[in-house]
């Protein structure tokens, strides 16, 4: 992972678990989060209608971070960034074929993109919908879209086409597993009305039958994701299960506090990019922004991660 997702993602993680240092400070944080939007904006092949495309491994997290350092700043609104990401993933959220979302993709990375974009509009969209308790005219396209591309059959019946640039960790073979634990909170995130259509609830059912088949074969990053998923959506793992993931993860923390990205697989071999040594920010992340609130939520007893406070 480059530096500069790495000081993103470690912003994010810093503010969900309030592990501010009295030298951190949120405003330049901010700043040059903008400033890496800033550049995305400006960018030809981010190019598309509405608005520029929601990269997996910055506009994702930007997406979640940004509304908790504007909170932490007492920002009235949300940025230009945010508003034009948000904006973009409502401008499509109708859209089905792969060239609405990007003229610059070649096959199968286009038809991969319509998955990853009908996941990211439903989460993001949901997300801002959920204060409010109803969800809006163009979430609900963002959800009829998700449910049309969901696999009916195959290895990823239930789950959806996700990029394949065997990046680790949001790129790989593995990869639709994550996108899938997306879709769980977007779905987590909508109201229980939605949730209790009977269509609806057929299809998630379809999803938790992925879910739950492809879990033991996944590298803890994705079983993470999906523990981290379960608080927004339960159903998907049994409180036994995520006790013994919470307890393997804690296992593996440093003695720094921190945790290594090997510690997230394992990972397939890259030829190209070797993993850092060493606690990595992105893999903190992961695990300081998951596990308090899958243990909170799945009321396991706190003392079992003493060291994680």
């Amino acid at each position: 992972m480059k530096l500069t997702e790495r000081l993103l993602v470690l912003g994010m993680a810093l503010i969900q678990t309030a592990a501010l240092g009295a030298d951190w400070n949120p405003k330049l944080t901010a700043e040059y989060l903008d400033n890496r939007q800033q550049e995305w904006f400006a960018w030809a092949p981010t190019k598309s209608i509405g608005g520029p495309c929601v990269s997996c491994h910055t506009g994702v997290t930007y997406l979640m971070a940004r509304p908790l350092l504007r909170r932490a700043l007492g920002e009235a609104q949300p940025t230009a960034y945010e508003t034009g990401l948000l904006n973009g993933l409502r401008a499509r959220a109708a859209k089905r074929e792969p060239k609405d979302i990007s003229a610059y993709l070649k096959e199968p990375a286009s038809t991969q993109a319509i998955g990853v974009e009908s996941i990211l509009a439903a989460l993001f969209l949901a997300r801002e919908d959920e204060p409010r308790g109803v969800l809006g005219p163009q979430t609900l396209k963002a959800f009829d879209r998700l449910w049309d591309l969901q696999q009916k059959d195959g290895k990823l019946k239930g789950a959806w086409a996700w990029y394949d640039f065997s990046l680790d960790p949001y790129e790989t073979a593995d990869s639709a597993f994550y996108g899938a634990t997306l879709a769980a909170m977007a779905i987590g995130s909508t109201p229980k009305s939605y949730r209790d259509q009977e269509e609806v609830k057929v299809r998630i059912s379809a999803l938790n039958g992925y879910l739950s088949s492809a879990y033991p074969q996944q590298p803890l990053h994705n079983q993470l994701m999906l523990a981290w998923a379960s608080t927004k959506l339960r159903g998907t793992l049994s409180n036994a299960v995520i006790r013994s993931l919470v307890e393997e993860t804690l296992k593996k923390q440093q003695g720094d506090g921190g945790w290594t990205m090997a510690s997230l697989g394992p990972w397939k071999e890259n030829t190209v990019v070797k993993p850092p040594s060493g606690s990595d920010s992105y893999a903190i992340l992961v695990h300081k922004c998951a596990l308090p609130n899958v243990i909170y939520r799945h009321q396991l007893d706190p003392s079992i991660a003493t060291n994680l406070w």
